[in-house]
């Protein structure tokens, strides 16, 4: 439990998904990590540690209830959780 708990947080943690540097050989891209929001998708079975962490980084329901979804102001960054029953259907 507490890993899961320790990895959902993980996601929060922008600045290592801004300071991504590009493998060598590939066309070099140019953000400005100031402005350019993140997008993070999370697939996964929406239990109470999911629960719990939607609530913490202040996310809505979804109105089909099968997911959560919203903007972090702090870390500019856009969180949607969607069941995986939700994703194959």
């Amino acid at each position: 439990m507490k890993k899961l708990q320790n990895d959902l947080f993980k996601v929060l943690y922008v600045p290592w998904i801004t300071a991504y540097e590009m493998p060598e050989g590939i066309e070099e891209v140019s953000v400005d990590a100031n402005n350019t929001p993140v997008y993070i998708y999370i697939v996964c079975d929406i239990v109470d540690k999911i629960r719990d962490f939607a609530s913490y980084a202040n996310l809505s329901m979804t109105p089909d209830g099968q997911g959560y979804i919203g903007y972090n102001k702090d870390k500019n960054a856009y969180i949607e959780i969607k069941s995986f029953k939700k994703v194959v259907s």
